[in-house]
């Protein structure tokens, strides 16, 4: 159960990050 969170999280966290990248260069 725990892997599958922190992948989750990971996951939440790339998202956020790919999402300020496009807002930046947009």
């Amino acid at each position: 159960v725990t892997g599958t969170v922190l992948i989750k999280s990971l996951r939440k966290r790339i998202s956020n990050r790919n999402l300020y990248k496009l807002n930046k260069a947009g």
